[in-house]
C-alpha cells in the first residue's frame, strides 16, 4: 500500500510540463559519472537496489572529452525503492547507461531530507 501511495504521489506532485527548459546561469563544474553497459547498470539498480522506473523523459547531459565538452542526449530515467526509499537517477542511449545520482530517504515534495550543506565553488 505504501510502494501505491509514494508512486501516486509522485505522479501527482511531479507532472512533466514541458520538454523545453533553459540552463541556468552559473559556474560549470566537473563531476564524475558512473557509467556501464545499459544492461550491467540495470542489473545493479533493478537487482541489488530493487529499485522500479517511476518517470522517464528525455533529456541532455554535458560530458568531457579530449576533443572538448560533448552533448549527449538520452532517457532520463528516476527509478525508486519505495520499501528503502532510496532513488537513483539515470540518463541512457539505450545502450550505455550513467548514474547521475542515487540516495536514501526519498520524500515527497518539499520535505528536506537532509540539512541544506554549504558547496560553495
Amino acid at each position: 500500500m505504501l510502494r501505491l501511495a509514494i508512486i501516486a504521489l509522485f505522479g501527482l506532485i511531479y507532472p512533466i510540463t514541458s520538454l523545453a527548459q533553459t540552463a541556468p546561469k552559473g559556474e560549470t563544474v566537473l563531476s564524475l559519472v558512473q557509467c556501464d553497459v545499459a544492461s550491467e547498470m540495470l542489473n545493479v539498480i533493478e537487482g541489488e537496489f530493487s529499485e522500479t522506473n517511476l518517470a522517464t523523459g528525455r533529456g541532455v547531459f554535458v560530458i568531457a572529452t579530449p576533443e572538448g565538452p560533448k552533448t549527449i542526449t538520452g532517457n532520463v530515467r528516476v527509478w525508486v525503492n519505495p520499501d528503502e526509499l532510496s532513488f537513483s537517477v539515470t540518463i541512457d542511449n539505450g545502450t550505455l547507461m550513467c548514474m547521475l545520482t542515487s540516495g536514501g530517504g526519498l520524500s515527497p515534495g518539499n520535505t528536506p531530507a537532509m540539512p541544506k550543506q554549504d558547496i560553495s565553488l
